[in-house]
């Protein structure tokens, strides 16, 4: 039996219910792990609990936004070494 690639681990932010389902959806469907954030906040809170390999985040968003996440995100140690796709 071949060997399965390891899942990756995706963390999904979007103040957007559709685009986080969407995403979500997609990302699940071709084998990720997928976990979504709906703010900045709760993003931050996300990955540095959960410790993904990737974040898809969107930028405009209410409380902190995802400038402002992503700046803090690269600055911590525990996170910094998480790869942001910004939207």
């Amino acid at each position: 039996m071949p060997k399965q690639p390891p899942e990756i681990c995706v963390l999904v932010v979007d103040d957007d219910e559709d685009a986080r389902v969407i995403y979500s959806t997609y990302l699940t469907h071709v084998g990720c792990a997928v976990r979504t954030a709906r703010d900045g906040r709760s993003a931050i809170e996300a990955a540095s609990r959960w410790g993904p390999d990737v974040i898809v985040m969107d930028l405009a968003m209410p409380n902190i936004d995802g400038w402002t996440a992503s700046k803090w995100l690269k600055a911590s140690p525990a996170t910094r070494h998480i790869p942001i796709i910004a939207l």
